[in-house]
């Protein structure tokens, strides 16, 4: 490996670097692509401990019920979501893009499903709390 400071070879001024091979741009964004696609993953996992964590509180009743929520049930359906993220995790070392593309599709069914699902099955909960908050009186301008 040639340094900065060592001798240089005879015959030349250190112009002639053009020439040299490159690594292809379609490797170096696969390269980068694959990282973003790890943090994603490891982010997912950090979010899935979270939700057993409370699940599991819930479940076994460690605090009362008005500090922790029994589980919704999108949130059964999302715990499924481990299953393509270790799949994923499993498809880099190997450079196995077909589980990688099976991890990204299983990801949307077991993810993103159920968040969509639990969206609209807390809106309307949402909505009936946010409405006493919304009367104002008109007279004095103060929240009812």
């Amino acid at each position: 490996m040639a340094s900065r400071a060592g001798p240089r070879a005879a015959g030349t001024d250190g112009s002639d670097f053009q020439h040299r091979e490159r690594v292809a741009m379609h490797y170096q964004m696969s390269v980068t692509l694959k990282y973003e696609i790890k943090k994603l993953i490891y982010v997912h996992l950090v979010l899935w401990l979270l939700l057993v964590a409370k699940m599991s509180v819930g479940h076994l009743r460690l605090l009362s019920h008005d500090q922790v929520a029994m589980p919704y049930q999108w949130e059964y359906p999302y715990l499924l979501s481990i299953v393509p993220s270790l799949l994923g995790l499993l498809s880099f070392p190997r450079n196995n893009i077909s589980y990688l593309v099976l991890s990204m599709i299983s990801m949307g069914l077991f993810s993103i499903a159920p968040l969509i699902y639990g969206s609209m099955e807390m809106f309307p909960a949402a909505q009936q709390q946010e409405a006493p908050r919304l009367l104002v009186h008109q007279h004095t301008g103060e929240e009812a």
